[in-house]
């Protein structure tokens, strides 16, 4: 299928994202990365989604979740809740998300077959002093996790995505960084290798994100 063709994804995303040549060297740069398989792709969505999609999540409510492994604000499953309004947005998205053309879009560059349209979607909001320690992601049933980062950060404000290498299944000090840019999209495979953690907001400014799981079933652990 040529997917610059699909009505859904030439709506949504930068059409130099959609070439069929573009999704080969995405699938050989996602398998290939290190430490392991991700992908991180900049000024993902048109402009004008990525923007109306932060002004709607800025608007729903969020729950502090504090625990030794973390501490942040999250909303509701955004999957589980009505869609009218300024949130009318937000269900396009998980309509994007959902459609079978996009699945087809990740399953090509991921090589992991995506035969559901199940998904988990959370928005989540970290503020000074902020963080989430070393995980997995593994719960049964997920296959692929996602991030869509709806501001932008600089090294010197922490909220840094770091991802662990590992030995013998466990992860190391040695990290690769990623730091939150607007509208950027970063994914990878779940696995028992798929440590990562966000370090420590660092100062008064929010990290605002879109995160959720490709699954074929389960809900997510914290």
């Amino acid at each position: 299928m040529d997917l610059t063709k699909s009505p859904i994804l030439k709506e949504w995303i930068h059409p130099q994202y959609l070439y069929h040549t573009t999704i080969n060297r995405q699938h050989k740069e996602f398998l290939k990365a290190k430490p392991y398989p991700h992908f991180h792709i900049e000024h993902f969505l048109h402009e004008a989604k990525a923007l109306a999609l932060r002004k709607a999540i800025t608007k729903q409510q969020y729950e502090l979740k504090v625990a030794d492994l973390f501490q942040f604000y999250q909303t509701s499953d955004l999957t589980k809740i009505d869609h009218c309004g300024s949130s009318k947005i937000i269900g396009e998205f998980i309509s994007l998300l959902q459609h079978p053309d996009f699945r087809l879009y990740f399953q090509t560059i991921t090589g992991e077959k995506i035969a559901t349209s199940q998904i988990d979607l959370f928005a989540s909001l970290y503020k000074d002093t902020h963080f989430l320690l070393p995980h997995d992601d593994q719960l049964e049933g997920r296959k692929i996790a996602f991030m869509l980062y709806l501001t932008t950060l600089r090294q010197k404000d922490g909220g840094i995505l770091q991802l662990f290498e590992c030995k013998n299944k466990t992860p190391t000090p040695k990290t690769k960084d990623i730091i939150p840019e607007f509208n950027s999209f970063i994914f990878f495979k779940v696995s028992p290798i798929s440590f990562h953690q966000v370090t420590e907001v660092l100062r008064p400014i929010n990290r605002l994100t879109l995160s959720g799981w490709y699954s074929t079933h389960g809900k997510p652990h914290y």
